[in-house]
């Protein structure tokens, strides 16, 4: 299964980020060093188990020092037999463009207008708009268990 936890800005100062220091000092460290005012607003742990994997994207992606950063991000737990491919970054990009609600299943009603979509299934494949996610999943193989999208500025953490 899919465990994710939710940390408020409170909790995330107070984790240990080695050093004997906390996440808020270095915060407080990168604040006097840069001279840009930052915050640790939110954040999520996902947890899976051995028959499901983590794929992460970050939009527009920088990487500094190995920690990939941008001003929206999103990690998909996905579920397959078969190697990921390409397929499971775009996915991390579909969910970071078209901001789906929900995953859903192929049963579940469409909205009326495909612009309006709101669950990830039913949505144009922003790679592929002529197919729908779902079906990109039945041909890759995958399924998506789970799923969290960041966006700089939120202040609130969705709830499911």
């Amino acid at each position: 299964g899919v465990v994710k936890e939710s940390f408020s800005e409170e909790q995330l100062r107070a984790v240990p980020a080695g050093e004997g220091k906390t996440l808020g000092d270095k915060l407080a460290l990168a604040i006097g060093t840069i001279g840009e005012n930052m915050s640790l607003p939110r954040a999520t742990r996902v947890t899976v188990g051995q028959d499901t994997q983590l794929v992460g994207y970050c939009h527009p992606s920088t990487v500094d020092q190995d920690m990939p950063r941008g001003r929206y991000g999103s990690i998909l737990a996905l579920r397959t037999h078969r190697p990921l491919t390409e397929v499971a970054k775009q996915l991390c990009a579909h969910v970071i463009g078209m901001n789906p609600k929900a995953i859903g299943e192929e049963g579940d009603p469409k909205a009326e207008n495909p612009d309006d979509e709101t669950l990830l299934v039913h949505q144009e494949f922003l790679s592929d708009p002529s197919l729908t996610v779902g079906e990109v999943l039945r041909e890759e193989g995958l399924q998506v268990v789970d799923f969290v999208r960041y966006e700089a500025g939120e202040t609130q953490v969705r709830e499911e």
